[in-house]
Formats: structure tokens, C-alpha cells, sequence
């Protein structure tokens, strides 16, 4: 709950930290972490988001040195936890399309 909650928040450091984990858990605890009811819907929203980032990068297979020289070309961060919530939606449909055509 406090890592789905994390997630949500504007702070990078927060977020990194969060990811860090996310990566780092099974799909099943990622779907979980999607049916918080302690969220509100723009929170629950933009968590979504988040956690569809992740499985695609998961899907595409893509290491840490990749994800940070792709962010890099397209948006000039490092990381996600630095995109704002359009971009985060902006590179979800990039990477989607990525794993549509791969």
C-alpha cells in the first residue's frame, strides 16, 4: 500500500524508490497493488500508468542502461520517476507500440 501510494506522489526520490521495488515484485503483487481503494481516482489513475510502464519495459526486456538512454533521447531525465504524468503517458504509448512491433 505504501509503495502503490509512493507511486502516486510527485517527489522523484519517493518514486525511484518505489519503482526500485516494483520491479522487483511478481505480476500478481502488481495487479494487487492496482485495486487500492485508498487512493483517489487521479491517483489510481496515475498508477496505472506506472505499473503498465513497468510490464512493458519487463515485456520488452529492457536493462537499466536501455531504459535510462531511451528517457534520455526522448524526454532529457533519467528516469521515470522525473516524467511528468503526460509524458508518463506519452512513453507508455511509445513503448506499446515498441512491444506491438518487437
Amino acid at each position: 500500500q505504501q509503495m502503490a501510494y509512493w507511486l502516486t506522489l510527485d517527489d522523484p526520490i519517493l518514486m525511484a524508490e518505489a519503482l526500485a521495488w516494483l520491479r522487483q515484485q511478481p505480476p500478481e503483487l502488481c495487479a494487487e497493488l492496482l485495486k487500492s481503494e485508498e487512493l483517489s481516482d487521479s491517483q489510481q489513475q496515475s498508477l496505472e500508468t506506472i505499473v503498465e510502464v513497468v510490464e512493458q519495459l519487463q515485456t520488452l526486456d529492457w536493462g537499466p542502461k536501455r531504459i535510462v538512454e531511451e528517457l534520455q533521447s526522448q524526454f532529457s531525465v533519467s528516469s521515470l520517476a522525473h516524467l511528468t504524468i503526460a509524458q508518463r503517458q506519452q512513453w507508455l504509448s511509445c513503448l506499446r507500440a515498441r512491444s506491438d512491433t518487437g
